[in-house]
């Protein structure tokens, strides 16, 4: 596959050759996005489309197990790319190479954890950490009618982007002040999604959880350390983890955005030649950049 653009180990472009015993699914010449991780086609994870949990062990030798592009095959910082026919969504004509990339990984990491949340118009919902996965995930809660959508950041230029999109943001230490103590059956949050991995994100997403709410992690690594009685038995919390998405959920998002009228190409803030992606990986290192992609044309 030649493609145009590419987010670390994530990738948009065009079909331009095909393999032997291929399907007559994709055409030369269709427009596609690439599902960041192969896996063995064989387990349960597998057969149920997602790649991402696959559990027959990496074998770098015989090139099996799971394998994520980028990483442990080769990814999207090139000409062309070779992907297995499983990995490629067709991408609908509305949606650019660049939205492309940006579902392949973060917006389809953020829609499979909303879906997972079932928020509704039932449901306020706050996000803590309003970096490129934490503003999907508002952007989609909007779009399946949550009441209210609230950040919380502490970077500037991600709070007034997050602004711009109508998400109210605080500082962390103004969301006392939000939900009123964490003990009220009417003040607080019904859906939280931490998307920032601090441990103490996390605790104040805890508390700022609504009694029978739903705490969302999307944030990877680190740890937390909380009071588990009356923070979660007490308040008889749903505590949700969710990791990546599935290529029906990526199927899917490429559906829900064309009708939503959504372009998660709004959230690249950057593009750079392959020749700056040292440059390119320093910005997005720093945290102060919404998504940073590599562009070939």
């Amino acid at each position: 596959m030649g493609h145009p653009i590419s987010l670390t180990d994530v990738a948009a472009g065009q079909v331009v050759k095909k393999g032997p015993n291929t399907s007559s699914r994709l055409k030369l010449g269709d427009r596609v996005s690439v599902f960041h991780v192969s896996g063995c086609h064989e387990c349960d994870d597998c057969r149920m489309l997602r790649p991402c949990s696959c559990t027959l062990p990496l074998d770098f030798e015989k090139g099996t197990g799971r394998r994520a592009y980028g990483w442990q095959r080769d990814g999207g910082h090139a000409e062309y790319i070779c992907c297995d026919e499983q990995s490629l969504v067709k991408l609908p004509d509305s949606l650019s190479y660049l939205s492309g990339a940006m579902i392949a990984c973060g917006y389809g990491t953020a829609y499979s954890g909303v879906m997972k949340a079932k928020v509704s118009g039932h449901d306020k919902v706050l996000i803590i950490g309003l970096g490129p996965v934490g503003l999907s995930v508002a952007q989609i809660c909007m779009k399946m009618g949550a009441s209210q959508v609230h950040g919380v950041e502490v970077v500037p230029q991600r709070k007034k982007d997050a602004e711009q999109y109508g998400i109210k943001t605080f500082d962390p230490s103004e969301v006392d002040r939000v939900i009123g103590g964490n003990t009220s059956l009417r003040r607080g949050y019904e859906v939280v999604f931490d998307c920032s991995g601090s441990s103490q994100a996390r605790v104040l997403g805890i508390e700022a959880t609504k009694r029978w709410g739903r705490m969302v992690f999307i944030g990877g690594y680190g740890n937390v350390t909380i009071d588990i009685s009356p923070l979660v038995i007490q308040k008889q919390l749903t505590m949700l983890g969710t990791w990546t998405f599935s290529i029906a959920e990526h199927e899917e998002l490429h559906r829900k955005l064309v009708e939503w009228k959504l372009h998660p190409d709004k959230l690249i803030s950057h593009t750079f030649p392959i020749d700056e992606a040292e440059t390119a990986y320093r910005l997005f290192d720093e945290g102060k950049s919404n998504k940073v992609a590599i562009v070939f044309d």
